[in-house]
């Protein structure tokens, strides 16, 4: 498995999920987690499995993968995977990746 660096803001987002769905089901929150977990193993793998995002993004590294009803959004480089946001594909994703 390659490395995966998180960014400050995505992990924010996941701490942020897992508390919303521990407030009704700690132990979906603990499954959750782990499909998050599996799927950035497979994607430091494997990252051109991701979609590649220009339509959200001027960055032309950025890929998003779904995991449930949330997208993870992510580069990869030299170093490894970076996660850069972990957001519900019911939001505007554009707003929260920043300018276009």
């Amino acid at each position: 498995m390659g490395a995966v660096r998180w960014s400050e803001r995505a992990l924010q987002d996941l701490a942020e999920l897992a508390e919303f769905i521990r407030r009704e089901d700690p132990v979906a929150a603990a499954r959750v987690i782990d499909e998050f977990e599996l799927a950035l193993e497979r994607l430091s793998d494997a990252p051109e499995l991701g979609r590649p995002r220009p339509d959200l993004s001027e960055a032309p590294d950025l890929r998003s993968w779904p995991v449930r009803s949330w997208l993870v959004f992510f580069r990869n480089d030299a170093r490894g995977l970076e996660v850069v946001r972990i957001l519900h594909g019911s939001r505007d994703l554009g707003r929260h990746l920043g300018p276009r």
